[in-house]
Formats: C-alpha cells, structure tokens, sequence
C-alpha cells in the first residue's frame, strides 16, 4: 500500500507552483509546513494571521492562492521552535475564520512536530487540522 507520504511526494511534482507568492514548494511535509487542499471546482484565496505565543512582535500575515480542485505544500511556513496560534480566513467566502495552534520543538534547521493542514470542501466549506510529522 502507499504511503500519505509517498502519495504527496509522487503529487507533488506535479503541483509545483500553485500556491501563488510561495517560494519554498516542495512535495514531502516538514514540522511546520502548510498544505493546502482545494476540493472546490473554484479558485480560493486563504488569508492566514500568525502570532507566536509569548511574542510582542505584531502577527503576521500571509495570502496562499490556490487554482480549482488543486493542492499544494509550502514547506516553511513555520521555521522556529514555539507555539504557533494560526487563523485561517477564505477570503471569498462568509465562513468564520478557524483558529488552531501549531506547535513546533528543535532548533532552527531540525524541527520536529506539527504542521498545519488547510481543505477547501465541494461546498466552499473551510476544514483547518493539525497534523504531527517526522
């Protein structure tokens, strides 16, 4: 049988540039990696909002465009050990924003824990999850 990991890594050649603005695509997850799953036969801009917790610093923000029923993995997103709280928006869409928290441990360069799953349903429903890679 296939692995999850097999499975993206053979995807993701193929889906190498569609996550607009991403520098860092790549097809095999990292702690603290951004997937993006599009199930909706429409095109969709996400809006994230990303605060590390105990931090001072304002929360960042990120836009991750992705084509209709396309997916794509930005390795990167998350690069230094702590808690994240992430806030996912659908920009096109009047669902309510999902707020999650990722939480990476390591040091820069050998992180270990989560990363941050984003689906797009048929519906234009909006699903966040967290999910602990290797």
């Amino acid at each position: 049988m296939l692995s999850r990991r097999r499975a993206l890594h053979a995807l993701g050649v193929a889906a190498l540039g569609l996550l607009a603005g991403c520098s860092a695509i790549d097809s095999d997850p990292k702690p603290g990696s951004l997937l993006v799953v599009n199930n909706s036969p429409e095109s969709h801009t996400l809006r994230l909002t990303i605060a590390r917790d105990g931090s001072t610093d304002d929360p960042r923000e990120e836009t991750v465009s992705i084509g209709a029923s396309e997916w794509g993995l930005r390795n990167g997103l998350l690069t230094d050990p702590g808690v994240y709280e992430v806030t996912v928006t659908l920009a096109s869409s009047e669902n309510e924003p999902v707020t999650t928290t990722v939480e990476l441990t390591g040091e820069s360069g050998s992180l270990r824990g989560e990363n941050l799953e984003a689906f797009i349903d048929e519906d234009g429903s909006l699903r966040v999850e967290v999910r602990t890679y290797d």
